[in-house]
């Protein structure tokens, strides 16, 4: 047998083993499949399961949960590795306790710098031997034992306890510090803890200013508001290292929110020219350059999203829409029309939310270029499909759909999307002027100011109902009530917060079962960070951990 890169090998006689250990090699080429395969048996791994494309690994992903997995960033047509990584963060399809590595004979610096964005753990440059692979496991191996009770914590959501090993590790574990530093910050800025993440990575800055906790001092000063001394933090992360492509991103964000969109396009410009194939961040460059009118670079950058950015799991129909109604105003309708054709096409096999979005995609499109039947059969598909998936179209999409219908005269439509709209967000002042813009569009500025009253004092009622109902004992009627309310509307801050502590008080009485713990789990995630009490969702919150705590 032979390494990667020639020459003969011997068996390591080492303690160190793979055995029991699930992995996965994914590679297009036969040979290096067998060959990977053969090096890690000589490791003393037996379940090894191998797949030639993205799609193929993507499937094996999701049905198992691996402990390594050896992925080849160049696949041939399809996916390439770094969309792998990137669907399977997306997805949450590999664990923080797994070792991903990416494999490659490419060292350009758009393949490093894209791949690098969502965090393998390692790369392998092709060819390596065995004793390379070797000492690469071993060493993620060690870091990953003694992050493991940590990350079995992020992987079951379990935040509270997993801050809390982090606590406990930095008393016992001097080697990975600043690896367990970075997690509790990164754990404090999910639980929506700004001050405190704040505090952890200014504490590592004291000690050594690195560019992650450079990075993450400015976010948290973002999220409190401090944007100009965050944009401070961001410029500080990119001087200690100048392809920190996401310190760019969010100093686009400091710049955009002091009211610099210029300044803010430029810097996003900056950093789709070190990482040109991250798709979320060219259509981000898209939406600040309309902003500035800079239409040339807009075009160019939905472009790479729609068509670089083919195998993403970040493009949506949403983009094509853009990119086609770029095209019009641009006096470009041939190339509109196209994008008409191909919206259709590449997501007929999508998921319901997918096929939705680009129904009311099509739609838009054929009615600009005049195309009203299209554009009627279009809205009709959308509908039908709305009807199909009610639960698939977000408000803010419901009300893009809803315009669609006021104008093309089905107002009854328009009116049923508006209603359950605003149902969704009752309490959000942002949100309902946007619905009152859509009815001033529509020339119904006062039967929409009626239908807001109107379903604010409705949902005022419901929730004093539910509340009612437990207050007076009857506390699965108000369960039933309540998460009956946030099925039909999981937007709603309030009735998902009501709902998770009626089913938390209803445990209370009758004992806590994992079931309904992830329910009150998923009540709650839905409504961090934007409930307007915060104090109701801590002690809500707290209420969940306590329960949680003792089933585990």
């Amino acid at each position: 047998m032979e390494t990667c890169g020639g020459g003969s090998l011997r068996v390591n006689k080492a303690l160190w083993t793979l055995k029991g250990k699930s992995i996965l090699v994914v590679d297009d080429f036969p040979d290096i499949r067998a060959l990977v395969r053969e090096m890690l048996k000589n490791f003393g791994a037996t379940t090894i399961d191998v797949a030639r494309n993205a799609e193929q690994c993507l499937e094996l992903l999701a049905d198992k949960r691996y402990d390594v997995v050896l992925c080849d960033y160049n696949l041939g047509d399809g996916k390439d590795g770094q969309q792998i990584l990137e669907e399977a963060r997306v997805r949450e399809l590999v664990p923080y306790s797994s070792i991903f590595i990416m494999i490659t004979a490419e060292n350009t610096m758009n393949m490093v710098m894209g791949a690098v964005e969502y965090e393998p753990d390692a790369y392998l440059s092709k060819p390596f031997t065995q004793v390379v692979l070797e000492s690469r496991l071993r060493k993620l191996e060690q870091k990953k034992a003694v992050l493991r009770e940590i990350s079995a914590a992020m992987d079951a959501r379990n935040l509270e306890r997993a801050l809390a090993l982090c606590e406990q590790a930095l008393t016992q574990e001097k080697k990975h510090f600043f690896d367990i530093m970075k997690l509790r910050g990164d754990l404090q800025m999910r639980l929506h803890r700004f001050d405190a993440a704040l505090a952890i990575f200014d504490e590592v800055i004291a000690i050594r200013p690195l560019s992650w906790a450079l990075l993450g001092r400015g976010k948290a000063l973002y999220e409190l508001g401090e944007h100009a001394e965050a944009e401070q933090s961001f410029r500080e992360a990119i001087a200690a290292n100048a392809h920190f492509v996401a310190a760019f991103d969010w100093l686009a964000r400091a710049e955009q929110a002091q009211g610099r969109i210029e300044a803010a396009q430029q810097t996003l410009k900056q950093a789709v020219e070190l990482s040109p194939k991250n798709t979320a961040r060219q259509k981000t460059l898209a939406e600040a350059s309309l902003q500035t009118n800079d239409l040339a670079t807009a075009e160019a950058a939905y472009k790479a999203v729609v068509v670089d950015g083919r195998h993403s799991i970040h493009r949506k129909p949403k983009d094509f829409g853009a990119l086609a109604e770029l095209k019009v105003h641009l006096d470009k309708p041939q190339e509109a029309a196209k994008l008409l054709g191909a919206v259709g096409r590449e997501f007929k096999h999508a998921s319901g939310e997918d096929q939705l979005i680009a129904a009311m995609v099509e739609s838009k499109i054929a009615g600009a270029l005049g195309q009203d039947d299209v554009s009627a059969a279009a809205l009709d598909r959308a509908m039908a499909l709305h009807a199909k998936h009610p639960g698939e179209l977000c408000s803010e999409d419901a009300l893009d759909l809803a315009a669609s219908c006021f104008a093309a005269g089905r107002k009854e439509d328009a009116v049923g999307l508006m209603q359950a709209a605003v149902r969704s967000h009752h309490e959000d002042p942002a949100f309902l002027e946007q619905a009152r813009a859509v009815f001033d569009q529509a020339g119904l500025a006062d039967e929409g100011e009626q239908l807001i009253d109107t379903e604010h004092k409705a949902m005022i009622r419901l929730n004093n109902e539910g509340v009612a109902l437990a207050r007076d004992g009857k506390l699965r009627d108000s369960v039933v009530l309540f998460l009956k309310a946030a099925q039909s509307m999981p937007e709603n801050t309030t009735i998902n917060l009501n709902a998770a502590q009626s089913l938390l008080m209803l445990m209370s009485q009758q004992g806590a079962d994992r079931r309904s713990l992830e329910q009150v789990r998923i009540y709650l995630t839905r409504a961090r960070g934007r409930a307007a009490n915060q104090d109701r969702f801590d002690k809500i919150y707290n209420q969940y951990r306590q329960l949680a705590t003792g089933t585990e």
